[in-house]
């Protein structure tokens, strides 16, 4: 780490990075395989959701009322369990920008 300074102002950046990458780089990996992971199970978690509110969909109802209500409100779970699954950027941009270190 002393390396890094060549006088007591200056840092050099190139250096600073790389050791910044290599002390960080295993809690970096953990990391990402545990968000990777939790990301897998949410989407796991509103297909099935999603399967259930297909099922439910598809049951004949008594009455044009209800059945006009049940569609309604099938879509609306519908589009929440849509809009739960994946954040506004997409879950492949979070991945990039949590693997590549920011530029320093």
């Amino acid at each position: 780490m002393l390396g890094l300074f060549r006088r007591q102002s200056e840092v050099d950046i190139g250096e600073a990075r790389r050791f910044l990458e290599s002390e960080f780089r295993g809690d970096i990996d953990s990391e990402s395989g545990r968000l990777s992971r939790i990301e897998d199970e949410i989407s796991g978690a509103s297909e099935g959701l999603k399967k259930s509110v297909q099922e439910l969909d598809s049951i004949e109802s008594s009455n044009s009322f209800t059945g006009s209500l049940k569609s309604r409100y099938c879509r609306k779970a519908m589009n929440a369990i849509e809009n739960m699954k994946k954040p506004p950027g997409g879950y492949e941009s979070k991945k990039s920008s949590r693997i590549h270190a920011p530029q320093l």
